[in-house]
């Protein structure tokens, strides 16, 4: 893609507003800021605009993504808000890490899924360019405070939550069923998650895939469907039983290749 292939796309309101929202932050002499948006709040648009707004002051932009499914779906967003690719790098923040060194100096750095951001890959490229802004987007923030998001941001700005794109009528509404699948009052918490060896010894249980599949056949028969598992061997043993069933289905993991992940999406 090149600058001259720029298709200009139209902020929403709610889109513009979060823009303005960091301005005054910037105004203020914040440097590091988290940017807050519900699910299908359209983060990529507004990242984009950011970037094609720095390129045009000839600033050069760095955006970090933790998935190589996402570079392309970025890049062909980014085109569409007309950023310069001579001034703007996207890529995989773990080969960044690794060739620090090969990158041209960024003025701005921008991190999608930014609660990731406190991982040594990304603080390794942030400690490499102190003097780059830095903003990052997510969903789903950590607390702001000291252990957290509080060591790389020093500002946070909060966006419309994903009920309130639901009851505006910018994404769909959806329907919630809830079965009691396993007991989790015996589970022990650490760092305020689930000690995940009892979660995946709770959950692999011969019930929870039998229960997966009949609410599945009860709840969402012949539906384009996606199964969240615990663990890897979980989500295998739950592909399984759906094909046992007679029923379509598949197992991904992070192992997975690229080509046989690319072939599943494309049978999904």
């Amino acid at each position: 893609p090149t600058h001259s292939q720029e298709v200009k796309l139209l902020l929403r309101d709610y889109q513009e507003d979060l823009i303005n929202k960091i301005k005054i932050e910037l105004l203020r002499g914040k440097h590091s800021i988290c940017c807050v948006l519900g699910c299908g709040g359209g983060k990529s648009v507004i990242q984009g605009t950011i970037a094609a707004n720095a390129n045009k002051k000839h600033n050069r932009v760095l955006f970090l993504v933790h998935r190589k499914e996402l570079c392309e779906q970025i890049r062909n967003t980014f085109t569409c808000c007309g950023v310069d690719w001579s001034l703007t790098t996207v890529g995989m923040v773990q080969t960044f890490t690794r060739h620090i060194s090969d990158l041209d100096k960024p003025d701005i750095i921008i991190t999608d899924e930014c609660h990731l951001s406190t991982a040594k890959s990304y603080t390794n490229i942030y400690n490499a360019f102190p003097d780059a802004l830095k903003l990052g987007f997510t969903a789903s923030p950590c607390r702001l405070n000291q252990g957290g998001l509080g060591n790389v941001y020093d500002a946070l700005v909060q966006g419309v939550s994903t009920r309130w794109l639901i009851d505006n009528g910018h994404l769909s509404d959806y329907k919630h069923y809830s079965v009691q699948l396993a007991d989790t009052s015996g589970l022990h918490t650490k760092g305020g998650e689930f000690v995940s060896s009892e979660v995946q010894e709770l959950m692999e249980g011969k019930r929870i895939y039998g229960e997966t599949v009949n609410n599945w056949l009860r709840i969402a028969k012949g539906k384009k469907t996606l199964v969240y598992c615990s663990s890897v061997t979980s989500s295998r043993e739950t592909a399984e039983r759906f094909i046992n069933q007679g029923i379509s289905a598949a197992h991904l993991d992070g192992n997975t290749s690229a080509e046989a992940r690319t072939d599943i999406m494309q049978q999904f």
